[in-house]
């Protein structure tokens, strides 16, 4: 567990350290689920996210505290009024699941991490509910717009209309896994191994194919943290089921 632990921390390590070098311009500006803000503030978000991006051994915890506790205040203030406003738009309710998700795994990782008080580890374990409510959106959006999925898998593979449905479904069944406990760190596993799966044939080439499209590295970074998450998800899981 030590091992998966760590992996966890290091991919959402690298994920929020390439979100802060696209806010400082080193990498192309950031896309959805981030926005473009005065350069003070983009300074700001730089310093923020290369600091949480750090997670060394002895700051993980406080890293991933913080870290999950801004990104929940980002969904709040940000996110939420937004999708309020637009309920039946389909981009909005993908940035609100993506950050929903970044929150829950970053405090899912600071309960599995040492440095937390009995209590407070499980109240930071709650974060899984934020995860599965963010899979539980995402499945749905694959069932919604499954013929516009299909068109992003890669053209060789066969029977792009059915994945995208599967991989719905597999966003429900992880969902009701991680959020009740039954198999829990199985769930969390083979989500954690689909998003790396799709950081490899999906968004590494996309970003290679359009290395200045701050989008298409964007969306490569979310999935690694993705992948991070569902890592902690599966280090979180205090039972055997």
């Amino acid at each position: 567990m030590t091992r998966i632990l760590t992996s966890a921390r290091v991919f959402l390590s690298l994920a929020f350290a390439g979100f802060g070098l696209q806010y400082l311009g080193i990498l192309p500006i950031a896309g959805p689920p981030w926005y473009p803000v005065h350069r003070s503030f983009s300074i700001s978000a730089c310093i923020f996210l290369l600091a949480a991006g750090l997670l060394t051994r002895g700051a993980a915890h406080l890293a991933a505290l913080l870290l999950g506790s801004a990104l929940l205040v980002r969904v709040v203030i940000i996110h939420l009024p937004q999708l309020l406003m637009h309920l039946r738009d389909p981009n909005i309710w993908t940035g609100f699941g993506e950050v929903l998700a970044l929150a829950g795994g970053a405090w899912m990782l600071a309960a599995a991490l040492p440095g937390s008080s009995s209590p407070f580890t499980r109240a930071l374990a709650n974060g899984r509910y934020a995860f599965a409510g963010s899979l539980v959106i995402f499945g749905v959006l694959h069932f919604r717009y499954a013929f516009f999925i299909s068109t992003l898998i890669p053209a060789w593979i066969p029977e792009r209309f059915f994945f995208a449905n599967f991989v719905g479904l597999c966003f429900i069944a992880a969902a009701l896994a991680i959020a009740t406990g039954v198999r829990a760190r199985l769930a969390a596993y083979l989500l954690a191994a689909m998003f790396f799966i799709w950081v490899a044939i999906l968004h590494a080439p996309r970003v290679a194919h359009s290395p200045h499209s701050g989008n298409e590295w964007t969306s490569m970074f979310i999935a690694l943290a993705m992948a991070a998450s569902s890592l902690a998800a599966a280090a979180s899981a205090k039972n055997p089921t």
